[in-house]
């Protein structure tokens, strides 16, 4: 009876081990969406477990009290910055060589060249309206032009598309996306330049 309990208990044991091992693990596609998603929320942790990206602070992106520009809309400039920073993903192909593996992937985020456009030539209207006035101050303008510019950007359509290749490499056995993919962090962050380029 002790011997037939004991051969239970070694094949369920035996069992488990084998299901542990045989436990599926995620390609590199699936990796590079759990990674976009948790670049998209900010979480540190995640970012970490999926990537190599070791030093990496998403935090960092968050909109602070002294980023605000003064005169505008507080609500309206983190809307359109929040606008900057979405994106939705789409795993298109992937290959593996090795260690490593490539996985081609489009970004689809807002579009703000048109609105920056129209926006500018706004604010220029604006601005030759309001300096006939020679009470109104200087700061004054500023407010309207900014204010014009962030109200025309608020209204981008999410039809800009990004294809870019992500770079992983093969870490204790799971992907990893690897720190050396300039071309996706300059992808991600390819609508940020815009705004900065407005507060200038």
């Amino acid at each position: 009876m002790k011997k037939i309990k004991f051969v239970c208990c070694l094949m369920m044991t035996l069992l488990l081990i084998t299901g542990c091992s045989d436990k599926a693990q995620a390609t590199p596609s699936e990796v590079v969406a759990a990674f976009l998603d948790a670049y998209q929320s900010h979480d540190n942790q995640k970012i970490a477990q999926y990537s190599t990206w070791e030093n990496y602070d998403a935090t960092a992106l968050e909109l602070r009290d002294e980023d605000y520009m003064d005169g505008v809309n507080k609500d309206l400039q983190k809307k359109v910055y929040d606008m900057m920073l979405d994106f939705s993903h789409k795993e298109n192909s992937e290959a593996i060589q090795d260690d490593t593996a490539k996985v081609e992937v489009t970004l689809t985020m807002y579009d703000f060249e048109p609105t920056i456009k129209s926006g500018m030539e706004a604010a220029t209207k604006k601005t030759e309206e309001l300096s006939k006035n020679e009470s109104i101050r200087d700061e004054e303008i500023q407010k309207e032009i900014l204010t014009t510019l962030f109200e025309h950007m608020e209204k981008a359509e999410k039809s800009k598309s990004v294809t870019t290749t992500v770079h992983l490499i093969k870490k204790d056995k799971e992907w990893k996306v690897s720190e050396d993919n300039n071309d996706l962090s300059d992808a991600l962050l390819i609508n940020t330049q815009s705004i900065q380029d407005v507060a200038e």
